[in-house]
């Protein structure tokens, strides 16, 4: 590379290696039985299955093409807050509405 030049773009990779630890993970004797004692069933694992058949199917495309599936995936992913951030006026508002017989002299 000469003096001056630009490295070229570094190739897009991606593994599925991640994908293969989630699934045996899944499968492991220790996850399966919190699984048990937390829900009261087992996890068929179903969704690390197609996580590591979508990788696999992804590995035969070209990479620009797994390039923008794996984007609009991952945007797909995001998920919102499951709860609702208040300013402190609005928090304090709801907290004396749900626990009216508190009051603030009796915090800790």
């Amino acid at each position: 590379m000469a003096e001056g030049e630009d490295p070229p773009p570094k190739a897009f990779k991606f593994s599925c290696t991640p994908a293969l630890d989630a699934l045996w993970f899944c499968y492991s004797p220790v996850f399966q039985l919190r699984e048990y004692y937390r829900e009261g069933t087992f996890n068929t694992c179903t969704d690390k299955f197609w996580d590591v058949m979508n990788c696999f199917r992804l590995k035969t495309k070209k990479l620009a093409e797994a390039q923008v599936i794996i984007e609009s995936e991952n945007r797909k992913r995001e998920q919102p807050l499951f709860w609702e951030l208040r300013s402190k006026e609005e928090a304090t508002e709801a907290w004396n509405k749900d626990f009216p017989d508190m009051k603030e002299s009796d915090g800790l």
